[in-house]
């Protein structure tokens, strides 16, 4: 919902005028100063080099409506042909077949080879649907031949007939750049506001015709490698720009959102425009007094959340979120979209409404920005900071937040999206026309029963060196929507990626023999049961004279904590944050003769820093029993894989433990 939402959003604000203002300053010319450069010595090290880059957004007043104009214009030296991909693919999102986009390739011996348009291909949104118009166009192209030493010049500009979201612009490029430029224009009765961050330069102000340029630019720019967006957000120089209002001299001034109540305000017009309001959705009323009750009035605060909590639970599971086909699909009112238990996907705020309504809950509307695309800057209103959108609530001085399902995602009553937890965010009263807003940081999830264990029994034939293992797997608490939904998927035995499965039950699906699962407790905290026998397997080895040796890693299955993959960028991270932050292992050896272990100080393992602990430790119960214990433990719930994180090196001892030999003799 909140990614959709927010483009949909575009749609609210277009503003119409009656008269024409049109900026013809800018060029699309190419670059004549210099067809051939040379860079220094010192960047030879460096794969490519912006010559330069810039990027300009220009607003206009034409045909009685706001325009946008998105140019980028740039010159890019190939050094190496290492990642030349990267370099020869273009994307260019929001394209269509009547914007301008040009590119050349200037060899190294002079000759100009020009991209032709026919090489440009367009994904044009065709389908005339509501869902389908909140889908972007796009187009994209690929410079073929491209050698070390050549030159790519390119050149686009993209028009939107509407208040786009502008993004935040960053001065550093992925590629070193000597020099970067970045220019907002607009005419005079359009104000606009603008914030730097983190060092960015001075900008340059002046006038042009019936324009007003804001210019900003750095040089000698090292090309950004961060994993994560946070860390570009709180390091790197960024600019971000908001429109505020249009005052056009022979029309009332009209007004763009401002505040964060003017967001909030368009943001639920939009979300409510295909559902009517008023007392007369008889069905949505026989829909709230059965889920609800009729009588609110006399119930206890308790009684109150908990129905709503059973409300919650409800929609989750039962009501689909569905996107419109066509207009006809939007003239329907709430209630008769529930009596099918579908409705859609930007109608569930108003269904959260009614019901928190229906039990006279006060309640106030929340903007939030996930925590992977930085802080929210709450004294900067800008309409592209939030993208995740949900209600609190509250009983005296207690508040209560609830994220409703989105198309791709549900939380449970209690739980928090774990990219929302720790952040700020925004809490606008419905009620409070004034503007005033609050700033508070989102709570966390209760994770105090948040663990997993797993038992294995492993029965060891010593005269084959065979082994085969049954083993249980429990889990208990804040399940994320991964785990949950891969336990949901294994019960319909339709898990078909083994890499999801390995990293879920530390163990291959193609190493099975059997498996169950069922759910202990379906509802908050949750608890689940896996149970699976794997094949025979060899994984000890003689050294001879009945000594026997098997390692570590062959038999412990640990966690995975994030999955690192690398892209023709080299700077890209996905995280499979699993739910459990105390995870213990316990292995049971039982051999079918006495054996002996060889104890040695290298086997035992005890770590501990501020961010968690690591403990390893192997015991020999009885004369056929010998037992491993592994147990990890993270401090940190917002924990996040990063190079800098402390986290790592509890995972290094870890990871460390799986090189073990474990070692013992058979006793004659």
């Amino acid at each position: 919902m909140n990614k959709l939402l927010q483009k949909g959003l575009v749609l609210v604000f277009i503003i119409f005028f009656n008269a024409t203002n049109v900026y013809s300053g800018g060029s699309d010319k190419w670059n004549t100063v210099a067809q051939y450069e040379k860079v220094p010595d010192s960047l030879s090290r460096y794969g490519a080099v912006n010559l330069f880059y810039k990027e300009t957004i220009q607003f206009q007043l034409e045909d009685f409506k706001i325009k946008t104009i998105h140019t980028i214009h740039q010159k890019t030296k190939i050094i190496s042909i290492d990642n030349i991909k990267q370099y020869s693919t273009f994307y260019f999102p929001n394209a269509k077949p009547d914007d301008k986009i040009r590119a050349r390739t200037i060899k190294s011996d002079g000759n100009v080879i020009n991209l032709k348009r026919s090489d440009i291909k367009f994904n044009e949104n065709k389908s005339g649907s509501i869902s389908g118009s909140l889908r972007n166009n796009y187009g994209e192209f690929v410079i073929p031949g491209l050698e070390a030493g050549d030159e790519i010049e390119i050149y686009y500009s993209i028009t939107t007939p509407a208040v786009f979201v502008v993004n935040d612009f960053f001065f550093h490029q992925k590629t070193y750049t000597i020099k970067t430029e970045y220019s907002v224009i607009r005419p005079y009765d359009l104000r606009i506001e603008y914030k730097t961050y983190n060092k960015s330069p001075e900008v340059k102000i002046y006038k042009e015709g019936d324009f007003q340029v804001y210019s900003w630019s750095m040089q000698n720019l090292l090309p950004f490698k961060a994993i994560k967006v946070n860390v570009i957000y709180d390091s790197l120089p960024f600019v971000r720009i908001a429109l505020r209002s249009v005052d056009n001299k022979d029309h009332q001034s009209m007004k763009i959102p401002s505040t964060w109540y003017d967001f909030m305000s368009n943001f639920w017009t939009f979300d409510k425009h295909a559902t009517q309001k008023g007392s007369s959705d008889m069905r949505l009323n026989a829909f709230l007094d059965s889920l609800l009750g009729k009588e609110t009035y006399f119930l206890t605060s308790e009684k109150k959340i908990e129905l709503f909590a059973k409300a919650h639970e409800y929609v989750n599971e039962h009501i689909e979120l569905f996107f419109p086909k066509d207009s006809s699909e939007m003239k329907g009112r709430l209630g008769d979209y529930i009596a099918m238990r579908k409705i859609p996907y930007y109608s569930v705020a108003s269904l959260y409404e009614k019901m928190l309504v229906h039990l006279d809950f006060e309640y106030y509307h929340c903007l939030g920005r996930n925590r992977v695309s930085g802080p929210l800057d709450a004294e900067f209103m800008t309409i592209n900071q939030p993208n995740e959108f949900f209600f609190s609530f509250r009983f005296g001085a207690s508040y209560y937040f609830v994220f409703p399902k989105t198309y791709y995602s549900k939380y449970h009553f209690g739980e928090t999206p774990n990219f929302l937890e720790g952040t700020k965010s925004i809490m606008v009263s419905w009620k409070d026309y004034s503007g005033m807003y609050e700033t508070f940081n989102v709570q966390k999830t209760n994770l105090t029963t948040n663990t997993k264990t797993i038992r294995i029994m492993s029965s060891i034939i010593l005269d084959d060196n065979q082994t085969k293992e049954c083993s249980k797997l429990v889990t208990t608490g804040a399940l994320s929507p991964l785990y949950r939904n891969a336990f949901k998927y294994y019960r319909k035995d339709s898990i078909e990626s083994n890499d999801i499965f390995k990293i879920l039950f530390q163990t291959r699906k193609e190493d099975t023999d059997s498996m169950s699962i069922q759910e202990d407790q379906s509802d908050f905290p949750f608890r689940f049961s896996l149970k699976y026998n794997t094949l025979e397997k060899n994984f000890i080895s003689d050294l001879g004279d009945n000594n026997r040796n098997i390692q570590l890693r062959d038999l412990i299955r640990y966690p995975s904590y994030a999955d690192y993959y690398k892209t023709d960028d080299n700077d890209v991270q996905r995280n499979i944050r699993p739910f459990a932050f105390n995870e213990r292992i316990l292995y049971y050896m039982l051999f079918d003769k006495d054996v002996k272990y060889m104890e040695q100080e290298s086997n035992q393992i005890t770590f501990e820093n501020q961010a968690g602990s690591y403990d390893l430790k192997i015991t020999q119960l009885n004369p056929r029993t010998i037992l491993i214990t592994s147990q990890l433990n993270c401090n940190n719930e917002n924990w996040e894989p990063s190079p800098s994180d402390p986290f790592n090196e509890v995972l290094k001892n870890m990871e460390g433990s799986k090189n073990i030999n474990l070692s013992f003799s058979i006793v004659q």
